[in-house]
């Protein structure tokens, strides 16, 4: 049973210990979803003001009252 311990032990260690590689990979995972989140929360964000510039139906609340 202390084997099995031991084991989970070093496991944890090098999962922890990521080399320069997979470092790299993890930032630009973080920093691609980041991206996309930020371009999709723009767009949601954007999309009643420039409706509204154009003269299209959608403008924000405030241009309905």
């Amino acid at each position: 049973m202390r084997s099995i311990e031991i084991e989970l032990e070093k496991m944890k260690r090098r999962r922890l210990n990521l080399n320069r590689r997979e470092k790299e990979l993890f930032l630009g995972h973080v920093v691609a979803w980041g991206s996309i989140v930020t371009a999709l929360t723009l767009a949601i964000s954007l999309a009643p003001s420039i409706a509204a510039e154009e003269g299209q139906p959608g403008g924000s609340v405030s241009d309905a009252m």
